[in-house]
């Protein structure tokens, strides 16, 4: 390592999949896995809010469809509270409209997705939203210097 390189390394993404199709989770957790990310998963809204109150992630990756509470109303939710609020929200689903681009734009989503997404093509969003995510909470700390 030169002295111009840092030795610090950046800490894995810690991503947070909510979807109610077990397959699903299990294949993004496994692809994140493989991307050397730390993943997490949850089978409905309210089982994410949960976890992701505690494990605080980097970003959550949610289907729009989910059971107990839906991927608009958990992002309201992440947004709302003072633990989650900066973290990156991803929501996905079959078919994007107007009315449903309106929607995850007022509810504070960082991005959509349509379905099927190979986890490759995931791997950039998810690294563009955590990303533009971190600048943002930068350039907040460095306006209330």
């Amino acid at each position: 390592m030169t002295r111009h390189q840092s030795s610090v390394r950046l800490r894995p993404t810690r991503v947070l999949f909510a979807d109610s199709r077990a397959n699903i989770r299990l294949q993004h957790a496994e692809a994140a896995l493989r991307a050397d990310m730390l993943a997490q998963t949850a089978a409905d809204g309210h089982e994410a809010f949960a976890s992701a109150l505690v494990s605080v992630p980097d970003v959550v990756v949610s289907a729009v469809n989910l059971t107990g509470i839906d991927g608009f109303e958990l992002c309201r939710c992440l947004r709302r509270s003072p633990t989650t609020r900066n973290t990156a929200v991803i929501l996905v689903l079959g078919h994007v409209t107007p009315e449903v681009a309106n929607a995850a734009r007022v509810c504070g989503c960082d991005a959509l997705v349509t379905e099927p997404c190979p986890f490759d093509a995931m791997e950039r969003i998810i690294a563009r939203v955590v990303r533009e995510r971190r600048a943002q909470i930068a350039a907040f700390a460095c306006d209330r210097v």
